[in-house]
C-alpha cells in the first residue's frame, strides 16, 4: 500500500492537538456528571452515573481544584476527556445538562459525551501511534487514515452518532495497535 493521505485529512492530522487536550473552558463538567465513579477507582466517594460531583459548583468548576489530591480525588487528576467534552458541547450548540441531569436531554448529552469519550481515546491512541512510528511511513499513513476515519464519525449528525456502537472499532484498531509491535 502506498496511499497518500488526502492533504485535509493530513492537516488535521498533523497537529492534533486542538481535538484532543480539553478545555473546560468549552465543557459543562460532563466528566464531573456522566460517568459513575467510585472510591477503588482513585475517588473519595462513590457517585452514581449521571448524578453531579457533591463538589461542582452551579457553574459547573470543581469546588475543590486545588486539593485534588489532598482531597481523595487522584482519579480527577490522572483523568482525561481527550477533548471530548467540549465537542460534545460544541454538537449539541452549547446546551448543558442544567438544570436537571436526569431530563431526557440531559441524558442524551451524557450518552453522546460516552461515545465520543471512547473516540477520542482512539483518536489519542492513533496520534501516539503515529508519532511513535515516525519511521515508518506506511504505518504513518494508515495511522492517518485510521484517524480521518474515526473523526469522520465524531462529526455524524446527532441521531446517527448516537447510534453508534464503538465496540468493533475500539477491538479493530486495538488489533491494529498492536500489530505495530513487531515494528519495535
Amino acid at each position: 500500500m502506498n496511499a497518500q493521505i488526502p492533504s485535509a485529512q493530513q492537516a488535521h492530522f498533523s497537529d492534533p492537538a486542538h481535538l484532543l487536550r480539553p478545555r473546560c473552558d468549552l465543557c459543562v463538567a460532563l466528566c464531573c456528571v456522566a460517568p459513575d465513579f467510585t472510591a477503588e477507582q482513585g475517588f473519595a466517594f462513590d457517585k452514581a452515573a449521571h448524578t453531579p460531583c457533591r463538589n461542582l459548583s452551579k457553574n459547573c468548576q470543581c469546588a475543590i481544584h486545588p486539593q485534588l489530591v489532598a482531597r481523595g480525588f487522584p482519579g480527577c487528576v490522572s483523568f482525561d476527556c481527550f477533548g471530548a467534552g467540549q465537542r460534545v458541547v460544541a454538537m449539541f450548540g452549547g446546551r448543558s445538562w442544567q438544570p436537571d441531569a436526569a431530563s431526557p436531554a440531559a441524558a442524551e448529552l451524557f450518552a453522546a459525551y460516552r461515545i465520543m469519550r471512547d473516540l477520542h481515546e482512539l483518536l489519542m491512541l492513533l496520534a501516539q501511534a503515529h508519532k511513535r512510528f515516525a519511521n515508518h511511513p506506511e504505518t504513518l499513513v494508515q495511522a492517518a487514515l485510521r484517524f480521518a476515519d474515526i473523526n469522520r464519525l465524531c462529526e455524524l449528525p446527532i441521531a446517527e452518532f448516537l447510534s453508534l456502537s464503538v465496540a468493533t472499532l475500539r477491538r479493530d484498531t486495538q488489533l491494529w495497535l498492536q500489530s505495530l509491535r513487531a515494528l519495535v
